[in-house]
Parts: C-alpha cells; sequence; structure tokens
C-alpha cells in the first residue's frame, strides 16, 4: 500500500467543500489520509479518531464528496483526482464488490454503475419526474413470501418510493423500510401536507445539510418533528436571495 497521499486543490479549493462546516472538511481529510489505495475506507474508526460527528460524516455523502455502501464503507468520490499511485505500489482493495458497482468517469471520479432495476419499489426514485406518484403498475410489483402483504399496495409504493429519497443524507436509510415507527411519521406527513409538498421537500434536504443554521434531517421522524425549521431556514435563505425551493410557501 502506497504511504503518501494527496489532496487536489481542485477539489479542497471548490465552493462546494468550502462551504462544508471545518469538522467536515477536516474528516475528508483524515478519511483521505487512512483510504486504500482504490480510496475505500471504513469511516467508523477515523470518525472516532478525531471526535467527529455522525452528521459529518452525513455531510460529505450528501454532498457527493464520498459515497457509501449498504456495509457502512464509503469510496472518495474524487480519489483518482487527487491521488496518482505508481504501480508498483498499488496495492488493489478488499472491497472487490463495492468497487464493481462503480465507475470512473471521464474527469476521474466515481460514479455509480447504470442498474436496470424492474421492482418500482427500488426504482421510484427514476421514476417520480415523469411518473405520478401512485400510478405504479401493479402487476410489475413481484410479492414473495419475504414481502408482507399489505391491504393497499399503491399506498405501500408511495411511501418506498419516498424513504429511497433519504438515501442521500442517510447511509443507513434503508432501515426505514421496516421501522414503523418512521413509516407512521411518513404517512402522517403525507396525509397532513400530500404527497407533492413532501416530495419537494425531501428533494432539498440535500442541498441544506451542512449548512449553517439548517436542521438535520435524515430520517422521516426527524423530518416531521423539524419541518416548522426546516421552511423558516428555507424562508431565510430565500430573503437572502439563496435559490432554495421553498416547497411550503404560499403561492
Amino acid at each position: 500500500m502506497a504511504q503518501r497521499r494527496m489532496f487536489s486543490p481542485k477539489i479542497v479549493s471548490s465552493d462546494a467543500f468550502l462551504d462544508m462546516p471545518t469538522s467536515s472538511r477536516e474528516l475528508y481529510f483524515q478519511l483521505g489520509m487512512f483510504a486504500d489505495d482504490d480510496g475505500f475506507i471504513n469511516p467508523r474508526k477515523i470518525v472516532r479518531m478525531i471526535g467527529a460527528s455522525e452528521d459529518d460524516l452525513k455531510v460529505l455523502i450528501a454532498k457527493r464528496f464520498v459515497i457509501p455502501f449498504e456495509n457502512g464503507v464509503v469510496v472518495i468520490k474524487h480519489w483518482a483526482i487527487n491521488n496518482l499511485i505508481r504501480k508498483d505500489f498499488y496495492r488493489e482493495t478488499i472491497y472487490l464488490e463495492e468497487k464493481g458497482l462503480l465507475k470512473l468517469k471521464d474527469n476521474g471520479s466515481y460514479t455509480e454503475k447504470d442498474k436496470s432495476v424492474n421492482n418500482p419499489l427500488t426504482n421510484c426514485s427514476r421514476r417520480l419526474g415523469k411518473d405520478r406518484l401512485g400510478k405504479d403498475r401493479l402487476e410489475d410489483i413481484s410479492v414473495s413470501d419475504e414481502t408482507p402483504v399489505i391491504e393497499n399496495l399503491q399506498e405501500e409504493v408511495n411511501l418506498n418510493c419516498l424513504i429511497e429519497f433519504f438515501k442521500p443524507v442517510n447511509p443507513n436509510y434503508t432501515d426505514i423500510y421496516k421501522n414503523k415507527t418512521q413509516r407512521k411519521a411518513l404517512e402522517e406527513l403525507v396525509e397532513k401536507h400530500g404527497v407533492e409538498k413532501i416530495t419537494k421537500t425531501l428533494q432539498i434536504l440535500p442541498a441544506t445539510i451542512g449548512q449553517k443554521y439548517a436542521p438535520v434531517i435524515t430520517n422521516p421522524l426527524q423530518l416531521k418533528n423539524k419541518l416548522g425549521s426546516l421552511i423558516a431556514f428555507v424562508q431565510r435563505q430565500q430573503q437572502a436571495k439563496i435559490k432554495v425551493a421553498a416547497p411550503f410557501q404560499k403561492q
């Protein structure tokens, strides 16, 4: 394994990087120092080592400076831009399965490979821009022995679609699917405000997380409890002429 690590000024002097809290930037540097030669690392030890918080990691994920995987490992998105490792020093990552899910873009940054997913429960966010929520074709939904029987499958698809919007701000967002408390909070939000406004609200979470005075919201229960704070934050941003959509603003 190579013993030297580098950071490109193109990345660490960008507005997106400098807009993050100092603690998130420090975590990024430490992750870069201890990552393997492909840029993969389990961040938990580093978070504890430097006294960072889970929110610092969530900011890096939301801002796409690291890409998370279900096993808790992350990869530094701009690793190949930051580092050039000699072949005689290079040691391939042990996270080969995760590496296989990625590809290098022309600019040298990692991105996820495109996936053809037929199950609408796991492909909702890709279709929300074209199809209205709740219009899934029920005959296309495969129900196995492990799939719970639900009385209103159309409403269940809606909830799963909305839960997927938490992926950019919560590396463990899949836990929400089976959490009754979280699902109940999301149901109550949709019942009170409607699917359209909740969808627009979820879409702005990655833009707000990590910003000064913005509430940290990574799951439905936090959204329910902090919705007022989020609305107030967005309104302040608008008054400061920062372009952030306000789904609850009166027309």
